[in-house]
């Protein structure tokens, strides 16, 4: 695959994450089957050499390995998913200061690049020290967190603007020393695409039902 490229198969196809050109594709039939044989690295047919050329001339494959040295994001995880939505009783001046934060979030990624802020986000929770809180130290800071998510899906709607409060979230939390996950989940029929954050089994900017429809494509 192409870098900031990422992937997650369905029956009906592989749905394709083109953080280049901030869009997804559903990719099936021949055209499938020629993306499985050249990321395996097997030999394909005449036919097969022509399909790959166009996933190539996308931008979803690449002519030329990536250096294993390349930084990229972890393939999307496939282990337990959260099962609670965070409690607490955070303080209003912190909820207020993580609403004012998500607003100029949701201004931020209509100005920038998606692919580098994403970027951005893989390069912090590198820096995080493993010394710094557990998990679920000073629940109720994660819960203003939590609480501003809501109050965004109240004020905004809360299917548009779930990247900007997630990239947000994400950013408060690793400030504070934690280490939360950003997922991006994606359903195929009919297609819909999420964004949310989690620490533990708790989910911060949504419900757990709310999340559990979706299967992650990419997990930062």
């Amino acid at each position: 695959m192409a870098d900031a490229i990422y992937a997650c198969d369905f029956q009906s196809g592989t749905v394709v994450l083109d953080l280049n050109a901030d869009r997804y594709l559903l990719i099936s039939g021949s055209l499938e089957e020629a993306m499985k044989v050249a990321i395996s690295g097997g030999i394909p047919t005449r036919n097969r050499e022509v399909q790959i050329g166009k996933l190539v001339s996308r931008g979803i494959l690449t002519a030329e390995p990536m250096p294993v040295t390349k930084d990229r994001a972890p393939a999307p995880r496939r282990g337990r998913r959260p099962t609670a939505a965070l409690t607490g009783a955070p303080t209003r001046v912190w909820v207020v200061s993580a609403v004012v934060r998500m607003i100029a979030t949701m201004y931020e990624v209509r100005k920038r690049p998606i692919r580098e802020i994403i970027a951005e986000l893989i390069e912090a929770k590198t820096r995080i020290s493993t010394g710094g809180p557990r998990e679920l130290d000073g629940l109720s800071r994660i819960s203003g967190i939590s609480t501003a998510a809501r109050l965004i899906d109240f004020l905004f709607g809360a299917n548009r603007w779930c990247l900007p409060r997630s990239i947000c979230a994400m950013r408060m939390m690793m400030a504070a020393g934690y280490a939360p996950r950003m997922v991006i989940g994606v359903v195929d029929r009919p297609f819909q695409a999420h964004c949310w954050v989690e620490i533990g089994k708790f989910t911060v900017t949504d419900a757990p039902d709310r999340v559990s429809p979706f299967r992650p494509i990419l997990t930062i």
